[in-house]
């Protein structure tokens, strides 16, 4: 995985990982921990303190196991693998599982639906702690054949298979929650997120836009063991930003009564936005920028982060470009703090695309628009009027021909009538 210099003094880690929680925050510091050579030494050790309390044994031998491998000294004194922890922790999760186990045969005696459906999926949870996805999974399939709804059993198995990286799984699962009956506010919030999330990570960016604006503030802070509020900001903001135009973007998100707290809990997202809609693409870029590192640090902003900040650098160029018949290279660099070579790689990769009508001279430096030839269009517009004359002319001319010679058809219609200007035959 490519690598990239993210400093303490740029990036406060522990402030960074603090709101999140359970499986996926693990995963998060072993992210950084592998593109970011400065802060490995923090995520290992951020990450092996937060596994000596988890059910998750094996993943806290293997996180430490790895870390003393890749640091060695370094990793420091007290991250070593302990073996009598390991054991208390696997002692817990035994006791925990015999008193489900021994909950599961009660009512599995009595044979009362609920009551088996509940006990069923108690124990899928405690196999989500434990990272035993497959049996989790097992568990709530058998859970669905004594529930008399599948929301709850959908809701676990879209976030089994999310902990477990099973993305496109996890969004079919999502769609499922979403069209159960008697949904809750807080669970559509936490589909759609997830939904949003699976379109982003797919690079469908205008799809993850609709689901993130259509998720509720409810969700903030209560779902924090897959997606913060903050995440859902800056997610929502820059698919946002890569596939809706200007007037979109104002109305539907800046506009927005929803996206509004959003927006609060990073202002920086807002500031963003509105450049943007107002055209000061320098200001854009710089935020763009320094916003990249949170972008490479994150599990699911990382892959998709170079589409994402290309597609709206592109945007950006084809708003700026617009109004003119012609720009100088030089100054539309300069309006966007790009070096020449930059901009006109964009510019080459947008008209390679057909997404700016443009040309470029390499010479003078500047880059002019293509207009459509109006003169052209309206000759072929007349052409075209009088293909469709001449070719109604000859269809009359033949049914006038066809009545003469009294070869019209007296019976009723059949498979092979056709139709002609002035009837059919």
């Amino acid at each position: 995985m490519e690598q990239m210099d993210v400093s303490n003094d740029s990036f406060d880690l522990s402030r960074y990982i603090e709101p999140y929680q359970g499986e996926l925050k693990i995963r998060r510091l072993l992210h950084i921990a592998n593109v970011a050579p400065d802060l490995s030494v923090q995520a290992y050790r951020l990450a092996i303190d937060n596994l000596k309390t988890s059910l998750n044994t094996k993943f806290y031998t293997d996180v430490a196991n790895k870390a003393r491998e890749v640091l060695g000294d370094r990793l420091g004194e007290g991250y070593e693998v302990d073996a009598a922890l390991v054991a208390k922790n696997n002692r817990q999760s035994l006791d925990r599982l015999n008193k489900l186990e021994h909950t599961w045969n009660a009512v599995k005696r009595e044979g009362e639906r609920d009551p088996m459906k509940n006990a069923l999926m108690d124990l899928a949870e405690y196999y989500i702690d434990c990272g035993d996805y497959m049996n989790a999974l097992s568990r709530l399939n058998e859970a669905r054949e004594h529930a008399n709804s599948n929301r709850d059993i959908a809701f676990q198995s879209m976030k089994c298979h999310l902990f477990s990286g099973s993305m496109p799984t996890m969004k079919s699962y999502a769609s499922r929650v979403l069209a159960a009956p008697e949904i809750t506010e807080l669970m559509t919030a936490q589909a759609n997120a997830l939904i949003g999330l699976h379109a982003m990570t797919t690079s469908h960016f205008r799809t993850a836009t609709q689901s993130f604006l259509s998720t509720s503030f409810e969700i903030n802070g209560r779902f924090n063991e897959a997606i913060t509020g903050r995440d859902i900001c800056l997610y929502g903001t820059l698919c946002a930003l890569a596939s809706l135009n200007r007037k979109e973007l104002k109305a539907q998100v800046l506009g927005s009564v929803l996206w509004k707290k959003y927006l609060e809990l990073m202002p920086i997202c807002r500031t963003l936005l509105q450049e943007f809609c107002r055209n000061n693409f320098r200001t854009c870029f710089k935020i763009l920028d320094s916003l990249k590192r949170v972008m490479y640090c994150d599990t699911f902003l990382h892959n998709p982060s170079s589409r994402l900040l290309n597609e709206i650098k592109q945007k950006a160029l084809s708003q700026f470009f617009k109004p003119y018949t012609s720009v100088h290279l030089k100054d539309m660099a300069t309006a966007f703090g790009l070096s020449e070579n930059d901009l006109e790689r964009h510019l080459v990769e947008l008209i390679a695309d057909n997404k700016l009508s443009a040309r470029i001279d390499s010479h003078q430096r500047v880059l002019y628009a293509r207009h459509a030839n109006e003169r052209i269009t309206t000759y072929q517009q007349a052409l075209n009027t009088g293909d469709h004359y001449i070719r109604d002319a000859r269809c009359l001319l033949m049914r006038l021909a066809l009545i003469q010679n009294e070869m019209q058809l007296k019976q009723g219609k059949r498979d092979d009538d056709f139709d002609m200007p002035g009837g059919r035959y």
